[in-house]
């Protein structure tokens, strides 16, 4: 059990960092910009490794913790939950990114 969901949490590390943000995302851009394609490809592809490595930990370590402490998945729904509101309301009051380009 333990090893589907490190696999699961590493596909998910992996897919959900393929499109690459932040510092990663400039050196791959500078890359490309510099011609660089297999350079960038490499730095993609190893940020996208470890990445989900890290999340097939953290999601391996969540489901052997809710396995052994009872209490721990009723507080992480409720603090899901809480969340998915939260960003509800803030997108109520503040609105969602710029808006559409107008044509």
């Amino acid at each position: 059990m333990a090893w589907e969901e490190l696999l699961a949490g590493g596909a998910m590390g992996f897919f959900g960092s393929v499109p690459v943000a932040g510092p990663v995302a400039l050196v791959v851009v500078t890359r490309g910009l510099n011609s660089d394609f297999k350079s960038g490809i490499a730095i993609s592809v190893g940020a996208g490794v470890a990445e989900g490595f890290i999340a097939g930990l953290v999601f391996a370590g969540l489901g052997f913790a809710s396995s052994k402490l009872e209490w721990l998945e009723p507080c992480l729904d409720f603090a899901g939950v809480a969340v998915l509101i939260l960003i509800g309301f803030w997108f109520a009051l503040k609105g969602v990114g710029g808006g559409a380009a107008k044509v």
